[in-house]
């Protein structure tokens, strides 16, 4: 698919595909439903699925201090459902149309990305390393990519269909190739903040009026207890390290690593006997003598292999279809198979590499079994801790108590803003309860706070500091400083309003900007893109022209510019280069497709009958 516009689209369309894993794809049963889809169930179970992965995103998005609380079931769960509404629809149409994606697609697909790819090469392990962070099998990501694909065939289908007449084209490029002469000369705010003078009584009204903004931040201080899994030792003997390895190397098979290269023809424009004969016979050339790489460069029709010598990278025998498994595994190193049939294409397969991967010794794997065994022995003795910090501290008043029970350290923190602090007081999770009612009104403990998965905290307000209003003199400086810059900037429009009036009566921009002391600069035939002055630009193309036109705009703390606007020409595809009328095109194609797409899918929204339950 092509366009930035097309690619947005297909990621709002297919956003489940991402955001909710393949068991969104692969599995309805006949659970509760959430909404049925022209008769196809959305189950709630994958509901739930998804809005899970959706909060987590969400949560990801926000930071490491984000409170899962904020996002409710009810914020998401319209928004998921709707998703999962229109990826069904689209999945319904794609299945309607005959949409389909064969194996060697899925494949090639897989190889020549990017992602699972070291040096240019395809790498199974990082393939497969990959796949399971996000929690999928290779055999679960290519029914997921299969459902990607089909949608994108559909997709590009629609957007495809959408074209741009040359009398679109030729408005746009009046707009686009729009050019006008500027003038403009900047009034300076320095002199005028200088010489702009601010009294007390001015400064006493300002904060009378404005004694909401010149509030103390309410704040408070925390007692606190922290319960750390690291808190308890627990012994790891040689015997326990030796028993887990040896479970481990009985669970382990030495897995046998082969790279292969393949020669491909694909069956969409000839019939299998047509390419296994085709094969068949460079197959006799090989035997002759004929090389490899040669061919594949030459023949195959796998065009990224192809020009890696027919290299499609390792595998452990999980990576291509079965039949080209089987063929591989058959093969001794630098033997070439006979033809082989998968999904939609025959091969030639040749065993370029041949690795065993051996089992790691004991004192590879000993820093990590340690690290496991006192994580699995440290828990029990982590979450019956946890059951008893919540149970004491709910039923005491205060924390010291809690702290002697469970031979904690009750820690006192410094003055803590309601924006937060450093450390345990950088939590959005702490932050909330640390100015909830609860703490704050009734005097208790807060529950236990995970702050990790393996620290876990207890709060107590120890001491309330509610906004108070702050004393003139200390804010009476900024005060006065906001109040110079309000004036001068007053008095720079009132300056820049009489000179547009001037000039409106036919004087001499130049004399008039000599006058005040600055100077005019001109800018003949500027179009929209010109990035010399882009504030006076902006504004410049933004007013109306009928001969000559003036205005205004802030240039921040350098002041105030003036801008006459005059010779406005309006712009031509003739006048535009090839580089920017294709450009433009293209842009045009973007918006159409995704006006096309958008049309396409409400329309399948409307004619879908969709029952939300």
């Amino acid at each position: 698919m092509q366009g930035t516009a097309a690619k947005v689209i297909v990621g709002i369309i297919v956003i489940p595909f991402a955001l909710f894993g393949i068991e969104s794809l692969v599995f309805s049963s006949g659970a509760d439903e959430a909404a049925k889809v022209n008769g196809e169930g959305i189950a709630v179970q994958e509901l739930a699925r998804a809005m899970s992965m959706q909060r987590n995103r969400m949560l990801g998005q926000m930071g490491e201090n984000a409170d899962p609380t904020t996002i409710s079931d009810d914020m998401i769960r319209g928004p998921v459902l709707e998703s999962l509404i229109q990826q069904e629809i689209m999945r319904q149409t794609a299945a309607e149309f005959g949409l389909s994606v064969g194996d060697d697609i899925l494949d090639r697909d897989i190889v020549n990305t990017e992602s699972f790819q070291i040096d240019g090469v395809f790498s199974p392990d990082l393939y497969r390393s990959m796949l399971t962070s996000n929690g999928l099998t290779p055999l679960g990501y290519k029914q997921l990519l299969r459902a990607d694909l089909e949608l994108r065939q559909l997709v590009d289908g629609i957007s495809s269909s959408s074209f741009v007449s040359p009398t679109e084209l030729a408005l746009a490029a009046r707009f686009v190739g729009e050019t006008r002469d500027i003038q403009y000369a900047t009034l300076p705010l320095a002199p005028v903040m200088e010489a702009t003078e601010v009294s007390e009584e001015d400064i006493k009204v300002y904060f009378e009026e404005n004694s909401d903004r010149f509030m103390t931040q309410e704040s408070a201080v925390i007692e606190y207890v922290v319960l750390n899994r690291s808190d308890f030792e627990v012994d790891i003997s040689e015997e326990d390290i030796a028993a887990e390895y040896q479970r481990e190397i009985d669970n382990m098979q030495a897995s046998t690593l082969r790279g292969a290269a393949h020669i491909m023809l694909e069956l969409g424009g000839r019939s299998e006997a047509e390419a296994i004969e085709q094969l068949s016979q460079l197959k006799a050339e090989l035997d002759a003598g004929a090389d490899f790489a040669e061919l594949a460069a030459k023949f195959s029709e796998d065009t990224f292999s192809a020009e890696q010598g027919g290299d499609i990278g390792d595998t452990s025998g999980d990576v291509f279809p079965e039949a080209f498994e089987e063929a591989l595994a058959n093969l001794q190193l630098d033997q070439v198979s006979d033809p082989v049939v998968t999904e939609g294409a025959v091969h030639l397969i040749k065993l370029i590499r041949l690795e065993e991967q051996a089992k790691p010794t004991l004192e590879e794997r000993r820093s990590e079994i340690v690290a496991q065994l006192t994580a699995i022995k440290a828990e029990p003795l982590y979450i019956a801790a946890l059951d008893e910090l919540a149970d004491l501290s709910f039923n005491s008043v205060g924390l010291q108590d809690t702290a002697d029970e469970l031979s904690l350290e009750l820690q006192r923190s410094e003055i803590i803003p309601r924006t937060g602090g450093a450390g345990i007081f950088a939590d959005a999770k702490v932050l909330k309860a640390a100015f909830s009612e609860e703490l704050i009104e009734q005097g208790l403990n807060s529950e236990v706070i995970e702050l990790s998965a393996d620290r876990s905290v207890v709060i107590r307000v120890a001491q309330h500091l509610p906004p108070e209003p702050m004393a003139l003199e200390t804010v009476a400086q900024e005060i006065s400083q906001t109040l110079r810059n309000q004036k001068a900037r007053e008095a720079l429009q009132a300056s820049a309003d009489e000179l547009i009036a001037a000039l409106r009566e036919g004087k001499s921009f130049t004399e008039l900007a000599a006058e005040v002391g600055v100077e005019v600069i001109s800018m003949n035939d500027v179009d929209r893109r010109d990035n010399r002055a882009p504030r006076v630009i902006s504004e410049a193309f933004g007013l109306q022209v009928d001969g000559v036109a003036y205005g205004s705009v802030s240039m921040g703390y350098q002041g105030l510019s003036v801008i006459a606007v005059s010779d406005v020409v309006p712009g031509s595809l003739e006048g535009l280069s090839q580089a920017d009328r294709q450009g433009l095109q293209g842009l045009l194609q973007q918006s159409a497709s995704s006006a096309e797409l958008n049309a396409f899918q409400a329309s399948l929204r409307g004619n879908a009958d969709v029952v939300i339950k």
